[in-house]
Order: C-alpha cells, then sequence, then structure tokens
C-alpha cells in the first residue's frame, strides 16, 4: 500500500479483525484503527492488503523496519536465544523485517494468506531481507511449515503477545527458498505446492555470518 488512505485501509481491517477475534478490546481502538499505545509500529511498517475478486479487501500484513533489528517487537520479547538474536542483528537494520499484524477476515477465499505472503516475498527479495522475524500464532505456524516446510526456525518459548500465544521465530530467506523449493519437488501432485517456487523464488541476497 503507497497512499495514506490505502494505509489507512489496512489498518481498519487489522483492528476489525483483531476486535473480532478479541486478540484486543474495543477501548484499544482508536477512530478505527489500533491506538497508538497498543500498536506503536504502524509509522515504521509496510503495507500489504489483499482484495477479494470484487475488490474488498479481505486480508492484510505488514512489514515492520527499523535502524537496529534489537528494537523490533518480538527481538524484545522474553527468553530469546541469545545466538540466534545476536546472529538477526549482525545482518543489520535494512536486512531484517518483522513480518506483522497478519489478519484475515473469515469471508477471505481461500490461499488468500500464502498469497499475502508470496507478495511480502517477493518486496522482501527487491529489498534483499535476509530474516523475516516474526511472533506467530502456533496455528499459523503449523500451517505454514505444513505447506512450505521446515522454513520457521524458534527463537525461544510460546508465550503471550498481542492478545494471544506466540513463538517468537525467524526465518532465513536464503535457507527458506531452498528448503521451499525442496518441498515443492516432493509434492509436485499438489497444485499449490507445485506453484511455491513461483510464489517464494530464491533469494540471492548474502546472509551475513
Amino acid at each position: 500500500m503507497e497512499t495514506a488512505s490505502e494505509v489507512r485501509e489496512a489498518r481498519e481491517l487489522h483492528a476489525r479483525v483483531y476486535l473480532e477475534r478479541r486478540y484486543v478490546k474495543a477501548d484499544e481502538v482508536d477512530r478505527g484503527v489500533l491506538a497508538t499505545r497498543v500498536d506503536p509500529w504502524a509509522e515504521s511498517a509496510t503495507y500489504f492488503l489483499a482484495r477479494s475478486p470484487t475488490g474488498r479487501a479481505v486480508a492484510v500484513g505488514r512489514q515492520i523496519y527499523s535502524d537496529d533489528p534489537a528494537a523490533l517487537p518480538a527481538l524484545r520479547l522474553p527468553g530469546l536465544d541469545d545466538g540466534v538474536v545476536s546472529q538477526v542483528q549482525r545482518q543489520g537494520g535494512s536486512r531484517v523485517v518483522e513480518i506483522s499484524a497478519l489478519a484475515v477476515h473469515a469471508t477471505a477465499p481461500r490461499d488468500t494468506a500464502i498469497q499475502l505472503y508470496s507478495h511480502m516475498w517477493l518486496h522482501s527479495i527487491e529489498c534483499e531481507h535476509t530474516a523475516w522475524i516474526m511472533a506467530i500464532h502456533p496455528a499459523l505456524a503449523r500451517s505454514i511449515v505444513g505447506l512450505l516446510g521446515p522454513v520457521i526456525v524458534p527463537m525461544g518459548p510460546p508465550q503471550w503477545f498481542m492478545g494471544s500465544d506466540v513463538i517468537p521465530a525467524v526465518i532465513w530467506t536464503d535457507q527458506a527458498a531452498q528448503i521451499i523449493h525442496c518441498t515443492a519437488a516432493q509434492s509436485r501432485d499438489l497444485p499449490m505446492r507445485s506453484r511455491l517456487p513461483t510464489l517464494f523464488p530464491a533469494n540471492e541476497a548474502v546472509r551475513r555470518p
């Protein structure tokens, strides 16, 4: 989303879905979007919006940026693995984004979430991102791994964050692309899996040791 009105639409859908799922309370929404005290990262993010064939907004996601990766919300959670966190920090702020605010409306077409992730992935390749940081719901993590393969690397124990249980995790984009390619090669008879290398192509960015 590039214009202010598009970003506003994405933020409103984010708040609406989170309210419906009781991740936030009514008094945590301010004029249709999450209040700054609840979501201080909205101004440091690029938003992605999925629309139904009729043009209705049905899903949203975003990439949060910070010059200092340690400032990203998922990297501030307690109990994280120091080694993994250090490796993430070595990538530098321009190479690390946090994948956040995934909100898919109940009426969204099937596979909307994976299509949304695909577009965020393509954007990350253009920007040479080497790490996706996530505070991911366990059910979504299982769904991603079930489709793409073991691309998610846990960074710490499951814990409560933004209204639900989450797993702090990282997806290394270079490693994930290889795993996705292997998953697709082993499941050529499944239409969606056979498309994975197109949806999530290889990332040529070099990860810093």
